[in-house]
């Protein structure tokens, strides 16, 4: 595939010019080419300009992001992100870019909002690394630990979990701190004025050449072969949640994540005891 090239004029009085693998930058007055870069392996997808660098990210399977020089072209950093990621800062992005481009806005905070990957970033590995380390100790997910294991008065309670409970809360504070920016620089450009007419444009791809992919042009055999892994996957944890979920389930108290004994759910007789 080809890709529609990316164009954007700079502050700085700078033309650029990105398509598939190359980036040109020219000087908007005069037309000259002040540098030009070839990534060999990097697929262009998107790109950013501040007053001195540039950002492209790739549109691979990767997730790269680069950071060029914008006086020379040159590569400052490379960092990949991952599948995730990337998916999820693209719905970011691509809602500010909507804001900006329907609603005929500027954004605003731009070096402020330049920090939401990057917190993000720090705050995922931080709070990820909180949960395995503590996963890997025997700590549960999804676990009310406030009132058991992490609670000093509760029969369950594990001090040695204490430091990974922490490390992951510290991760969530990073990734909510990310977003409450995110959400400012949203919202501070919706409500800004109106400067320019609404334009909507979306990069295209078209082929660059036919192939006789026949055997992908029909779906049918996809989707029934989609259908039978569905059902070898998930047949099996049905079963065995359909078969543990009624009458052989423990009951469980709202105060500990364990299952009640057969000791807890006895109920006290009500004939009196013999002497």
């Amino acid at each position: 595939l080809v890709a529609e090239p990316l164009f954007q004029i700079t502050e700085a009085g700078k033309v650029l010019l990105a398509r598939n693998e190359t980036i040109t930058c020219c000087d908007a007055q005069t037309g000259n080419v002040l540098w030009f870069n070839r990534l060999e392996g990097f697929k262009i997808s998107s790109l950013e300009s501040s007053a001195d660098r540039l950002y492209i990210a790739s549109q691979d399977e990767k997730g790269q992001l680069l950071a060029l020089n914008a006086r020379s072209g040159e590569i400052i950093w490379k960092a990949t992100l991952g599948v995730a990621g990337p998916v999820f800062l693209a719905f970011l992005g691509m809602s500010l870019y909507l804001v900006v481009k329907v609603g005929g806005k500027d954004l605003r905070l731009k070096s402020l909002v330049l920090s939401v990957p990057y917190l993000w970033m720090v705050g995922l590995f931080t709070f990820s690394s909180g949960l395995m380390r503590g996963g890997l100790h025997g700590e549960p997910r999804r676990t009310n630990l406030g009132q058991s294991y992490m609670n000093p008065d509760s029969p369950l309670y594990r001090a040695d979990w204490s430091v990974y409970v922490y490390i992951t809360l510290i991760g969530a504070c990073v990734m909510s701190l990310a977003m409450l920016i995110y959400f400012i620089v949203f919202f501070t450009t919706a409500f800004s004025k109106k400067v320019r007419e609404e334009v909507l444009e979306f990069p295209l791809s078209e082929a660059y050449h036919d192939e006789p992919a026949k055997l992908f042009l029909n779906l049918k055999p996809w989707i029934l072969i989609a259908v039978v892994m569905i059902v070898i996957a998930y047949t099996p944890v049905l079963y065995d949640v359909a078969r543990g979920t009624f009458n052989n389930a423990p009951g469980y108290s709202p105060l500990s994540p364990a299952p009640d004994t057969p000791e807890d759910t006895q109920q006290p007789s009500s004939q009196p005891q013999g002497k």
